[in-house]
């Protein structure tokens, strides 16, 4: 039997592990080991790879397995090294990882409420007219790109970056990702086709 089998989390870390969920939810961007710590709803300031690498704790290999995922996403472009919480949270799930609900959740109102408040300030538009945007961006790139927002495809926002600038339209990867993100999280049920038209 593992020893840390019975160790409460608390004692394994000395303190509660769990996350702030109100700090966290509110950030700018996740790392992908923050991403991945916050999946399982804890801390990342205590809960951390190098801790758990050597700590012999049977999730471990878990964890190990979930980061492993995660860096290997990043290097085929589906993460960066900074990820918008929302956009972390739909790759876990497009891979049917588990995500701590109440993390999402705290996320997802967040993100909702940053929305409301930025739209007439960012953006100057009526928020009808941004709808009907947005859903021009998504339903153009799923229709000629086979974007699908449940199953991020990292090669969309560069496709879309080249045919854009093939017309003499300038805009960074970034910028097409960060719009792609935004359209998904408010009509990206809507969709009914799959990457590569699956």
């Amino acid at each position: 039997m593992n020893p840390y089998e019975r160790i409460d989390v608390s004692e394994l870390f000395g303190r509660n592990p769990a996350a702030e969920i109100e700090y966290w939810a509110k950030l700018a961007f996740w790392s992908i080991e923050e991403g991945v710590t916050l999946s399982y709803g804890y801390d990342p300031r205590v809960v951390t790879w190098v801790f758990l690498r050597d700590s012999g704790h049977p999730s471990a290999w878990r964890y190990a397995n979930r980061l492993s995922q995660a860096l290997r996403a990043r290097d085929m472009g589906h993460l960066g090294d900074r990820n918008v919480p929302t956009d972390f949270i739909r790759w876990a799930k497009s891979l049917s990882l588990s995500f701590a609900p109440e993390v999402a959740q705290a996320v997802i109102n967040n993100s909702k409420t940053k929305k409301i408040a930025n739209q007439s300030s960012e953006d100057g538009l009526n928020p009808k007219v941004r709808q009907t945007l947005l859903k021009l961006v998504l339903g153009m790139a799923a229709a000629y790109h086979g974007y699908n927002p449940k199953k991020p495809c990292g090669s969309v926002p560069g496709e879309i970056k080249r045919e854009l600038d093939r017309v003499g339209i300038k805009l960074d990867v970034d910028t097409i990702r960060k719009w792609l993100a935004e359209a998904a999280d408010e009509f990206g049920d809507l969709i009914t086709i799959g990457c590569n038209g699956s």
